[in-house]
C-alpha cells in the first residue's frame, strides 16, 4: 500500500482539480487506472462505504488505520485539513505525492548504495572460514594438530565467537535497512 500512496494522492488531486468533490474524486481516482489495483480496491471500498452512509472523515480514518502507513497518514491528514480550512486540494496532494516519490527514490538509492557494503561484509566474514578450509585441504591434519593444544583451541573459540557476532551484526544492519523501506 505504501508504494501506491503517491499515485493515489496524485489521482485524487487530479480528480479534485477537475472539480469533483470528495467521494466522487476518490471514485474517479480508483477508476482511472493510474493507481495499483490494491490501492484502487481500497479507494473503491472507501467510496462505496461513504455512499452507503459513512462520513468521509470516518472512512478516511478507517483507511488510515487499515493501511498503517505514514504516507497514507499524510494523505488523509491533507484531505481532512483541506476540508476544514480550505485550499487547493490538487496542489496539496501534488506536493505530497512529489515528496512521497522523492522519499521512495531516496530509500531505493540508499538500498542500492549499501548493497556493495553488505556483500563486502559477508565476504570478509567468510574469508577466515575459507582460509581454514583451504589449509585443511592443502595439509590434512593441520586442524587436528592445531586443536591439540589448549591455547589454539581458545583462540579458535574466540575467533568463531567474533565471526558469529559479525554475521549477526551484518544481518541486523541489513534487516534495519530493509525495514526502513
Amino acid at each position: 500500500m505504501k508504494r501506491g500512496a503517491a499515485s493515489a494522492a496524485r489521482a485524487v488531486g487530479d480528480a479534485a482539480a477537475a472539480g469533483l468533490p470528495g467521494v466522487s474524486a476518490i471514485e474517479r481516482a480508483a477508476a482511472d487506472g493510474s493507481v495499483p489495483s490494491v490501492v484502487a480496491n481500497e479507494l473503491r471500498d472507501l467510496a462505496t462505504r461513504c455512499r452507503l452512509g459513512l462520513s468521509l472523515e470516518e472512512g478516511l480514518a478507517e483507511l488510515r488505520r487499515r493501511t498503517g502507513c505514514g504516507a497514507w497518514d499524510a494523505i488523509v491528514s491533507a484531505v481532512l485539513v483541506q476540508r476544514q480550512v480550505g485550499g487547493d486540494l490538487s496542489l496539496i496532494l501534488a506536493g505530497l505525492a512529489s515528496g512521497l516519490d522523492a522519499a521512495d527514490r531516496a530509500t531505493a538509492e540508499a538500498r542500492s548504495l549499501s548493497a556493495q557494503a553488505r556483500l563486502t561484509a559477508r565476504i570478509v566474514i567468510a574469508m577466515p572460514l575459507a582460509g581454514l578450509l583451504m589449509s585443511a585441504v592443502a595439509s590434512p591434519g593441520t586442524l587436528v594438530r592445531m586443536l591439540e593444544s589448549p591455547l589454539p583451541r581458545i583462540l579458535v573459540a574466540v575467533a568463531l565467537t567474533f565471526q558469529v557476532a559479525a554475521a549477526v551484526t551484518v544481518r541486523r544492519i541489513a534487516r534495519l535497512g530493509a525495514a526502513g523501506a
